[in-house]
């Protein structure tokens, strides 16, 4: 699978930093039995990660909503990073620990308290996601708050600044768009990889290779609800918003193959 900006060949190798969303706002799916945006998001990082590398690129990954194995009582690891990451390298090791880390989103789900487990889009009533959970300037709330400024210097510390950074996330909240407009205007590139969980999944091959759990989806589908229409909207306004700013968005219907969707939505005439 291409790169979503590989248009120039591969004689050049980059240093990429994937950003895969695991917090409690991805923590949702199309309905009742079919995957989550935090295990789409997982997935898509592995795939990404494997491709890239292949193509001689240094990657690193970090996933948002999955607290470091040192975790001390702030949240944050011992160097102060608040969430799990690996560090940049090409080889085999990187693709083994992104592997690894699908695992750890699926674990770290189901050992979440009962409001930040997987639930159906559907269930949601209102159109400002896990209303009163957010507040202005945040990234993640739960369990440790944490701002999208205090996110991004330390990302930015960790990673290269040549890095180029793939974000891939559901935006769902305005804590996703705000990472995105912060590392764009601090001149950063960034490329938007955005599973829908506001499609009906009727299968779910894209996650077969991870999950044997992997269900058909059920009669009653998030996208023809009034919750799931409305988030629809909500998160078509944001990646809508991100272009208009120059960013590069792959919006990922999950019943397509990603490689698919960054083929169509990335190569010019297309």
């Amino acid at each position: 699978m291409n790169s979503p900006r590989s248009r120039t060949g591969n004689s050049k190798r980059l240093k990429i930093t994937i950003i895969c969303d695991a917090r409690g706002w991805s923590h949702v799916s199309s309905g009742a039995g079919t995957p989550s945006a935090a295990s789409l998001s997982i997935y898509a990082g592995y795939q990404l990660t494997t491709s890239l590398i292949n193509r001689g690129h240094y990657v690193g990954m970090t996933v948002p909503g999955l607290l470091p194995a040192n975790a001390g009582e702030n949240g944050r690891g011992r160097d102060g990073f608040p969430y799990r990451r690996f560090d940049h390298g090409r080889g085999a090791e990187p693709q083994y620990r992104a592997f690894d880390f699908i695992n750890d989103v699926e674990e770290a789900i189901e050992a979440a308290p009962d409001e930040d487990r997987t639930a159906p889009l559907r269930d949601y009533g209102t159109g400002s996601f896990r209303e009163g959970r957010t507040s202005t300037g945040a990234f993640d709330v739960s369990p440790y708050k944490i701002h999208i400024n205090e996110f991004v210097d330390s990302l930015t510390g960790w990673a290269s600044p040549m890095t180029q950074f793939i974000f891939i996330t559901p935006m769902l909240d305005d804590g996703a768009h705000g990472l995105c407009m912060k590392l764009n205007n601090m001149g950063f590139s960034v490329v938007v990889v955005s599973p829908d969980p506001t499609k009906a999944t009727t299968e779910t091959p894209v996650i077969s290779e991870v999950s044997s759990n992997s269900t058909p989806a059920p009669e009653s589908s998030s996208e023809n609800s009034l919750p799931g229409r409305i988030l629809s909207l909500q998160r078509a306004t944001r990646l809508e918003s991100l272009r208009h700013n120059g960013l590069t968005v792959i919006d990922w219907d999950p019943n397509t193959p990603l490689s698919v969707c960054c083929e169509r939505q990335t190569l010019p005439g297309v």
